[in-house]
């Protein structure tokens, strides 16, 4: 099994990243409220999946993304399945070398092209009410904004359209804007179709997992990315650290001192 090799850092680099986001108090919040209790180098799987789009202006093109696969095997949700996707891991050259014998590395969850698959058929059952909700909202904004409707008659059916469909049709477009970021797509790119092409992997991608305890005893992880020149905080997987069951899985994989 290949992985991608983890750069060096020292301790005053892991401590730069963790201050910031580690809980404090205090006029000036200098005073940590957590500390370490442990740390683990852990290699997440990935498969790099190939896969083609079409667009609503009759664009049509390829990509790639890699999808962790633990955290998608245990999303409940599109939320965290998207967050599992990295298309910069896809898009860069990779430093690979053979998978550390003694490395901790789970087994893969779940693999590329089922989660691909599984969301361009949430895609297909997506695109007729997505075309159908703008299309009201769209109509029920220029009545809203119309100075002579408005001076004639109230308009009411406007009014409830907003109500009914606005909230729901920004939550379907922040969904697929964030689908399309994760493909490595315009965040406005209209897509309608979504079809799985290759997957290469798994290949394990290393990362620093953080266990940081509260004066309470409560306990969260912080995971920073080691697959590039330098330690980065990884955003998405920290939120997704927090959220179960990736937070039982950890808990349990890594050990307890």
């Amino acid at each position: 099994m290949w992985a991608v090799e983890a750069c060096a850092f020292s301790d005053e680099e892991l401590m730069g990243i963790l201050k910031p986001v580690m809980r404090k108090k205090g006029l000036v919040r200098k005073r940590l409220l957590e500390r370490i209790t442990c740390s683990a180098e852990l290699y997440w799987p990935y498969d790099i999946v190939s896969f083609r789009f079409s667009l609503s202006e009759g664009v049509s093109g390829s990509g790639k993304t890699a999808i962790n696969l633990i955290s998608a095997g245990l999303a409940e949700g599109p939320k965290e399945l998207l967050l599992s996707m990295k298309p910069s891991y896809a898009s860069r050259e990779l430093r690979r070398s053979p998978l550390p014998a003694r490395a901790l590395a789970p087994e893969p969850r779940t693999r590329g092209l089922q989660v691909v698959e599984s969301l361009a058929s949430l895609l297909d059952e997506l695109v007729g009410p997505r075309a159908r909700m703008r299309r009201a909202v769209s109509r029920a904004g220029r009545e809203l904004l119309s100075l002579s409707r408005r001076l004639l008659l109230p308009p009411l059916e406007a009014l409830e359209t907003m109500r009914q469909f606005g909230h729901a049709y920004a939550k379907l477009e922040a969904l697929m804007r964030e689908l399309n970021f994760r493909l490595g797509l315009r965040a406005d790119a209209q897509l309608e179709a979504l079809e799985p092409i290759e997957q290469e992997g798994p290949i394990y991608f290393p990362s620093l997992v953080v266990k940081l305890s509260g004066p309470s005893g409560d306990e969260r992880h912080v995971v920073l990315d080691l697959s590039g020149q330098a330690p980065e905080l990884d955003v998405e997987l920290t939120y997704l650290c927090t959220t179960e069951p990736l937070r039982s899985f950890l808990s349990g994989l890594l050990p307890s001192k």
